[in-house]
């Protein structure tokens, strides 16, 4: 399998099913705004450093594989991936239906402990970042990419996302499962793979660890930055720079 037909039958099949479960429901336009500012974000903020990691040796694919066309040190095909993510993220979620966002709480003094244990995790990861550790490289470079926009999201709307996370999960969950599935096919057929002296030697069936926190990771993104988009609350607080940090409820 090249890397092509890869992104088709794992990205592109399920895309256009899910697209056309998403047109029978009453969508608004908004969503599909979201839709395509999500991916071209993608696109924008993941590019230079996944040039960073095949630059340095952390991951690679098979020429033999792809169509040739590099731009840097990526393969066309990887920055096609990086825009049909979050479209596969984003339409999952229509295809289930609008839901209505939770009702706005009121009162309560922000609670900043998940701001904080963020904050403490990208330090971690810079630290080993910058210490060159090779066991860690990957990680370390996935945590201290990812975890800034997810603090962003959290100092945003954490309160409206701790509120929808029934919902939120559901959005997270199904895209997660299918590509940890899709890139441990991927990496036993060789059209790409990861260097082990760059991880941490901890994985589930042949998938490494950093693999899975990576889409873990980006389909939380992905799936928060949605639902945030479609929160009126949300573009409201916005309108009004009125940033909450995530508020769970004291017992």
């Amino acid at each position: 399998m090249t890397y092509l037909g890869f992104l088709a039958l794992f990205l592109g099949v399920p895309i256009l099913v899910l697209g056309a479960l998403a047109r029978r429901r009453p969508t608004e336009r908004r969503a599909w705004t979201a839709t395509a500012a999500l991916s071209l974000i993608a696109l924008l903020y993941t590019t230079p450093w996944d040039n960073h990691l095949v630059a340095m040796g952390v991951w690679g694919y098979d020429p033999q594989r792809v169509l040739g066309i590099t731009l840097g040190w990526v393969p066309l095909e990887e920055y096609l991936f990086f825009l049909l993510q979050p479209f596969l993220v984003c339409l999952w979620a229509m295809a289930e239906g609008p839901k209505p966002p939770p009702p706005e709480t009121a009162g309560g003094k922000g609670r900043w402990g998940l701001l904080i244990a963020l904050a403490a995790l990208e330090i971690g990861a810079l630290g080993v970042w910058i210490s060159g550790l090779q066991e860690g490289a990957y990680l370390s470079r996935i945590l201290a990419w990812g975890l800034p926009p997810l603090a962003l999201q959290v100092a945003v709307g954490g309160d409206r996302l701790w509120a929808a996370r029934e919902v939120l999960a559901r959005r997270w969950a199904g895209p997660t499962l299918w590509l940890w599935l899709a890139d441990g096919i991927a990496i036993r057929a060789g059209i790409w793979f990861i260097r082990p002296e760059f991880t941490v030697g901890l994985g589930l069936a042949g998938l490494p660890l950093e693999e899975m926190v990576f889409f873990a990771l980006t389909n939380l993104l992905v799936a928060n930055g949605w639902t945030l988009a479609l929160d009126p609350v949300v573009e409201r607080r916005i309108r009004q720079a009125e940033f909450r940090p995530l508020r769970i409820p004291s017992d």
